[in-house]
């Protein structure tokens, strides 16, 4: 009798084994068909994404109401584990329902040019608001089921997926939050309520400055209505009042870069601060010193950002030449061709820059250019080569959240920018490029132990234009033809401790700063023609109990820089952000062409899947470890 027992309830437990294993390969088939495209943003997707990920949740739909699924939900652990997968298919379906219509709406926007004949349709922004608020809804539900589904009851091959599918959604209900918050401000900012000025910083990142270049001319756009109208535009040495005046400053600017007349009207070291809102201030300020006009807000712009706003196709005339300007080749021109061409200190060379900037601008308003002027508008201000301040304080604190400000406040744990201040007076950052590798382990994950290695390349051509190069000013002498002087800062934690810093193998000599919850180490340091320097810092840093996260912003440059990341975690840890992720372990190698956010935090894992990865270690693991 015992022995009949024991049959029937193994063949009884093979049998929920092989109903278990028939529902769950086939349902977890096609939830991860669908997972891919639901944790995809609403502007890569398409309406054929979004219907064949609808098939994928009703096929799993149409085995989660099957004979077999409807025996497993009886059992203990069996039902808990189909109750999740039914989470992702009722809350799933209505955020793709709410996704094809905003990817609807979205796509008769595209096909109605935004920008036309000098305004901004205004009006065309509306039909966004609601498919927006109705996905914005159906992600927050979905969010809440997820996190409520996960239980100490799900298997591990589950809690993984719900897990994972978690993370995605609430990236994207933060991203349509902000897309939310962008349409509010918007209208405001485009004049709505009445004009608006806004002064335009042009920078050019040839000869760098913290902001991401020197500020090479200023000028004004104003705004109502959505209607747009260029002002005037000056070099900075034609409006350089002498004896140069001084303005007010926010204390960190005036405190690190009083000292170099940042805040004068100097003018060229404007831009010294890698703060943007505060650079907008205080160019603001002189602006309106030197020619009386009050601005509202600040737009500083390099040529790369200038660049993506030309249309495709559209070509700029260059005064003087019988030369024209394509987005592709914009940016040469300015950085290096029109050196050549017209000469370093010819006058018509500054006006011929200051021309086809204007002509740029004229061209994006009259024509609009469509997405791809969208796409890489948008891409230009992820790089930062586009920035954008408001003065009214609660339009300037959502600008910071969507990051489009250039601020250097950042959430982030462990956080990183790299600098350079050109020192040379020459235009050689266009050849000059970097590479930043950053590791850090994570210790008992109550510290972590850092290094930020930096590299900067010397790629100077012979042959330049004195101008260009500088080999004969003062502050070259003594170097050879094509050396690069510079002070490099490299940004870490204000909490980090130090361990080394060193320049070329060397312990350097640095100049502590702190700034904006940021600690500076800024270096002199020279590199000749076809020769690399290397900084390394290193620190220690405390870990809070969330764990370890961490951002490195770009300086807008000529050319991006490479980056490489390595953080390693405890193997029970969880990881998020760009890179190849295994086991509390996170790789990226890419350029730095956007800020780049990373975080490696203690897994929420409880009861079977806890259990179950406790187990996979204790035999997994060498023995004495």
């Amino acid at each position: 009798m015992k022995r009949k027992l024991i049959l029937y309830l193994s063949a009884a437990a093979v049998l929920l084994a092989l109903l278990a294993l028939y529902v769950g390969v086939n349902a977890r088939r096609e939830l991860d068909a669908a997972r891919g495209i639901l944790g995809t943003s609403v502007g890569d997707l398409s309406s054929a994404d979004i219907l064949a990920a609808r098939e994928h949740l009703e096929a799993a739909d149409g085995w989660l109401s099957g004979p077999p699924a409807a025996i497993l939900r009886l059992m203990p652990v069996a039902r808990q584990n189909i109750q999740a997968a039914d989470t992702i298919v009722d809350a799933g379906l209505p955020v793709l329902v709410d996704a094809d219509s905003l990817t609807a709406a979205r796509d008769a926007l595209e096909a109605e040019d935004l920008v036309r004949n000098g305004r901004i349709k205004l009006e065309a922004l509306e039909t966004l608001s609601e498919p927006l608020g109705d996905q914005l809804d159906a992600l927050r539900h979905l969010e809440a089921e997820l996190k409520n589904n996960r239980s100490g009851w799900l298997l591990p091959p589950v809690w993984d997926a719900v897990d994972d599918l978690a993370r995605r959604v609430e990236d994207l209900r933060q991203t349509a939050e902000e897309a939310e918050m962008a349409l509010e401000i918007l209208r405001p900012l485009l004049g709505e309520h009445g004009r608006r000025t806004y002064l335009v910083i042009l920078l050019n990142n040839a000869e760098l400055r913290g902001a991401g270049g020197l500020l090479s001319a200023v000028g004004t756009i104003s705004v109502e209505d959505g209607r747009v109208q260029l002002g005037q535009f000056f070099y900075h040495g034609d409006i350089g009042a002498k004896p140069h005046e001084v303005v007010p400053a926010p204390a960190d600017f005036e405190r690190r870069f009083g000292r170099y007349r940042a805040n004068s009207t100097r003018w060229v070291n404007t831009s010294v601060s890698p703060d943007v809102p505060e650079v907008a201030t205080v160019a603001a300020r002189l602006f309106e010193r030197v020619r009386n006009v009050r601005a509202d807000g600040a737009l500083l712009i390099d040529p790369r950002g200038i660049s993506s706003l030309v249309p495709a196709g559209a070509e700029i005339p260059v005064p003087g030449t019988d030369r024209t300007l394509s987005s592709e080749d914009f940016t040469d021109f300015v950085y290096s061709d029109s050196y050549e061409l017209l000469g370093g200190q010819d006058p018509r060379r500054k006006a011929a820059i200051l021309s086809v900037g204007q002509a740029a601008f004229r061209t994006f308003l009259a024509e609009g250019g469509g997405t791809g002027v969208l796409d890489k508008g948008g891409d230009a201000i992820s790089a930062g080569h586009i920035r954008f301040v408001s003065f009214d304080a609660a339009e300037q604190m959502i600008l910071d959240r969507l990051g489009v400000t250039g601020s250097l406040s950042t959430d982030a744990v462990d956080n990183l920018l790299v600098t350079v201040q050109n020192l040379g007076a020459d235009k050689l950052d266009y050849w000059m490029r970097r590479g930043i590798a950053h590791k850090c382990q994570i210790l008992s994950g109550e510290f972590a132990r850092c290094e930020t290695v930096v590299q900067l390349t010397n790629g100077t051509p012979v042959g330049l234009d004195n101008y260009v190069s500088q080999a004969n000013s003062k502050e070259k002498r003594g170097h050879s033809y094509g050396a690069y002087l510079g002070y490099l800062e490299v940004y870490v934690p204000e909490t980090a401790e130090l361990t080394g810093v060193t320049l070329d193998g060397r312990v350097a000599s640095f100049f502590p700063e702190v700034e904006d919850g940021r600690k500076s180490l800024g270096m002199n340091f020279s590199t000749d023609r076809g020769k690399t320097t290397t900084a390394r810092v290193s620190y220690e840093l405390g870990l809070p109990g969330e764990g370890y996260s961490l951002e490195i912003m770009p300086q807008p440059l000529t050319s991006d820089a490479e980056v490489e990341v390595a953080v390693r975690g405890p193997e029970s840890w969880q990881t998020s952000g760009p890179g190849t992720a295994n086991e509390g372990r996170i790789d990226f190698q890419g350029n730095l062409d956007g800020p780049l956010q990373i975080a490696v935090r203690p897994a929420a894992r409880t009861g079977i899947t806890a259990l179950w990865r406790n187990l996979v270690h204790f035999w997994t693991r060498p023995l004495g470890s």
